[in-house]
């Protein structure tokens, strides 16, 4: 039998039809998206850092073909009045963003955004789940270029928040955006304190933009438990992109983080802790040379000095080379080879094998598309 979030899922997408059929053209009608999302991905090591860690966001094993994701959207977002949108996602990598609900299940099922939002004038608010301000790199599949997540989408940055958000449509030029949260992927919070957010966007034409996102509030040091110290975390993400031609795009993300009270010192007095910095830097390139063909490069590198983020202080560097076949608007299919590094003995191997500084991938992913 099926199982009740694709039921859902299904129905929702038969319910969206039904009402976009019968509706006037002239009126704003609910929209559907969705997706599937295969893969068959082979990694060289285990897919975890020695401290235990995972190495990787989404493609962390080499299990062969897998459904990544089944995911699907529903939105109904008028200009002026009151509105929203749901976002399901099914499949291994909806247990990779699984916000805390004090539950501690995996369901391979993940409501991924789910809010309502009202619009007047420039303004929109926004009350209920959606994902973090904008980033080069996204949870839904088919709006990344390449198949493997970056360093920074999975170990700098948030999924999503649970809160409120407004957003200032201020000119052609300027969207500005601020909000309060539970925290980093809180649907449940875990203390009695709220999480900041504040956003710019810079759109000066159509060939380059800029995106300053901040966030500032106390999160739980241990992740995302209900119990255990706390300390204030802050990030810091600015990502640009510029339409160098029709053909060539080139984006650059820099994020900086830091959490308050994380590191035990080594001295002064018992049970003091000392904060934890992390800090990145990605750059892509994609060329699409004809409609229908798109290459993609992506190099980053994460210092997680004080091995707060991944569990041991490194500093990790990534290259991954990609090319990608839009049949059309329904059918991609993407290949990629990624090479990680590490400054230490950090990638774990198969039982009997020694930890290593460097690990390989290579990818075939299939998106299907509605």
């Amino acid at each position: 039998m099926p199982s009740r979030p694709l039921v859902l899922l299904l129905f929702v997408a038969a319910a969206s039809r039904a009402l976009a059929e019968e509706s006037v053209a002239a009126e704003p009608v609910p929209a559907f998206e969705g997706y599937l999302d295969l893969a068959d991905g082979r990694l060289s090591g285990n897919g975890r850092f020695v401290s235990g860690a995972p190495d990787r966001v989404f493609d962390a094993s080499s299990s062969g073909l897998a459904l990544q994701q089944a995911a699907g959207s529903l939105a109904y977002q008028p200009k002026q009045g009151l509105g929203g949108f749901l976002n399901l996602t099914l499949g291994r990598d909806a247990d990779v963003i699984a916000a805390y609900d004090g539950s501690v299940s995996r369901r391979h099922a993940d409501l991924t955004q789910a809010y309502a939002q009202y619009a007047a004038g420039r303004w929109v608010i926004a009350a209920g789940k959606f994902v973090s301000l904008p980033t080069p790199e996204y949870i839904w599949s088919p709006s990344n270029a390449s198949y493997s997540r970056s360093i920074l989408f999975g170990f700098a940055a948030p999924y999503t928040h649970t809160g409120l958000r407004l957003t200032l449509n201020a000119s052609d030029r300027w969207t500005f955006i601020a909000g309060a949260n539970n925290g980093w992927d809180d649907v449940r919070d875990t203390n009695d304190a709220k999480t900041l957010e504040l956003g710019a966007c810079w759109n000066p034409g159509t060939a380059f933009s800029a995106v300053l996102a901040g966030y500032a509030g106390r999160e739980r040091v241990g992740g995302l438990v209900a119990t255990g110290p706390q300390g204030e975390r802050l990030l810091l993400d600015l990502v640009t992109t510029w339409h160098a031609s029709d053909s060539i795009t080139l984006v650059l993300d820099l994020n900086a983080g830091r959490q308050a009270h994380a590191v035990a010192q080594a001295q002064g007095p018992a049970g003091t802790a000392a904060g934890a910095d992390w800090r990145g830097v990605a750059a892509y390139l994609h060329w699409m040379p004809a409609p229908h063909w798109r290459w993609s490069l992506r190099a980053e590198q994460f210092n997680d000095g004080d091995g707060y983020r991944t569990g041991l202080a490194q500093r990790w560097r990534e290259v991954t080379l990609g090319g990608a076949w839009l049949r059309d608007r329904h059918l991609e299919v993407r290949a990629e080879a990624r090479s990680d590094r590490s400054d230490r003995d950090a990638f774990g191997q198969e039982l009997g094998r020694r930890p290593t500084r460097g690990q390989t991938s290579v990818a075939l992913n299939l998106l299907l598309k509605r």
